[in-house]
This record gives C-alpha cells, sequence and structure tokens, in this order.
C-alpha cells in the first residue's frame, strides 16, 4: 500500500538558505530514509514571487516528446521532422501541466512572507516530515502548520 503523500513549508529569512536547504533534502533523499514527490523554494521579492521548481515539466516535456516524435518519424522516413514536431509538442504540453505542488497556492503563501524571505515547499510521501524538519534544522527556519488551509 502507498504512503500518503503530505505537504508541508520551511519558512527562511532568505533564498539563499531556502535553496541550500533544498539541495541538502535532494542530498539525502532515499527511498528508505526520505521520499519526496516535489520540492520548490517561494521568494517574495517585494511582493514580487519568484518560484524555482525541482521538477521541470516543459523540459521532461521536451525530452518524451522528442524521443517519441523519432521514433514515429522513423516510420515515415522523416526522424528529424518527427523528432522536431514531437519535441515541440511535448515542451507545449509539458508547460502546461502542473504536477506536484500547485503554482498558485504557493504564490498566495509566499506573498505573505517578509520581503526577501523565501519559503521551502516540500512534498513528501510517508511520514518522514519529523525527519526532514530535524535533519534541516541547522538551517534554521520555521515549520508552518496546514500552510495552504
Amino acid at each position: 500500500m502507498d504512503s500518503p503523500e503530505r505537504l508541508f513549508v520551511l519558512a527562511y529569512p532568505d533564498a539563499a538558505t531556502a535553496e541550500a536547504a533544498r539541495d541538502r533534502l535532494l542530498e539525502l533523499q532515499r527511498p528508505e530514509h526520505i521520499t519526496i514527490r516535489d520540492l520548490a523554494v517561494a521568494e517574495n521579492r517585494d511582493g514580487k514571487i519568484k518560484l524555482r521548481q525541482y521538477r521541470n515539466n516543459t523540459a521532461i516535456g521536451f525530452a518524451v516528446g522528442g524521443m517519441w516524435g523519432g521514433l514515429i518519424g522513423l516510420l515515415v522516413f522523416a526522424p528529424f521532422v518527427g523528432l522536431a514536431l514531437g519535441a515541440a509538442a511535448g515542451a507545449v504540453g509539458g508547460a502546461q501541466t502542473d504536477t506536484g505542488i500547485d503554482d498558485e497556492s504557493m504564490k498566495t503563501l509566499a506573498r505573505h512572507l517578509a520581503p526577501g524571505a523565501a519559503a521551502l515547499f516540500v512534498l513528501e510521501e510517508g511520514a518522514s516530515r519529523d525527519r526532514i524538519v530535524e535533519d534541516l534544522a541547522s538551517f534554521g527556519g520555521t515549520l508552518l502548520d496546514d500552510p495552504l488551509k
């Protein structure tokens, strides 16, 4: 049986600290220890919100679309045309797909941060929230309870 996904947010005084915590979390990720489904850093730049997401759906769509387009292009003796069309279609589809943590919810929460502050959004599977918070304690930060409710 799959474990449920849980979202939690750690607020930091600046984006550099949030990104350092994100990088540390990526180093710690192992299925037997921590399973991360999605990560993002949202920074409040004087009211303008900047999102930096771990998963890039546009790039994934580009690669997968290009592969399938190239394979289909081989069947009709135009592999480069198929590759180009498949990659373009995949990139467009990937850009329009929002998986993981909802972008608008992250932006809404980040607007409540002090200017210059940032938040690390973590979508994890299982019951590893306490372990993650403990592992990232050296970065400081504040755990926000029920952040998107």
